[in-house]
């Protein structure tokens, strides 16, 4: 017989640890990530075991190896934060910033990589010093009003994704971070 299957994969428990706080339960997190308590219990157990977090009776907190993954993670990726947009608004929409340092390619197969993880459809911006939000092509859209709502340094990368669920928004803008993330390291 097999065991249950989970219902959670591995950008759920990126998610989870970039979006836990410091003292929060596991009831505010199951609640935050869209996701059951035992599949919370789950991956706060999978945290504990690589040594980045502890319990306590008043919530979850970082151990100081767990504090500096945090820190170097957030370095390049900005935490999920939904997002207005003047498209899509059927979706929830789910905004991520990887800080690239320098230039790096962008093309459709980003997308797909969204759409692959979950996504409706994704929109992934370059960030220019002088120019602001651009797309590697002309979609006769604006998202001068994006720039104001992220702090941005030339080349960083402005990923929006949209999905029903918040979980898939997010997630899927997470999985073309970590892609990004492992391009630039070429």
């Amino acid at each position: 017989m097999v065991g249950n299957l989970p219902n959670y994969n591995e950008l759920d428990v990126l998610r989870a640890f970039i979006l836990l706080e410091e003292r929060m339960s596991r009831q505010d997190l199951a609640k935050r990530l869209e996701l059951g308590e035992g599949t919370i219990r789950t991956i706060l157990e999978i945290l504990k075991k690589k040594g980045l977090i502890r319990s306590t009776n008043k919530g979850n907190i970082f151990t100081e190896k767990g504090s500096r993954a945090r820190q170097k993670i957030l370095e390049k990726i900005s935490v999920p934060k939904e997002t207005k947009l003047h498209l899509y608004n059927q979706y929830r929409r789910v905004a991520v910033v990887y800080k690239a340092g320098r230039k790096i390619k962008i093309d459709y197969t980003l997308r797909d990589f969204a759409v692959k993880a979950g996504a409706e459809g994704a929109i992934i911006l370059r960030y220019e010093g002088g120019r602001g939000l651009t797309l590697d092509y002309d979609a006769g859209y604006s998202f001068e009003y994006l720039e104001d709502k992220f702090d941005f340094r030339n080349n960083d990368i402005l990923i929006i994704t949209f999905a029903n669920a918040l979980r898939d928004a997010e997630n899927s803008a997470l999985s073309v971070a970590v892609k990004l993330g492992l391009q630039s390291l070429d």
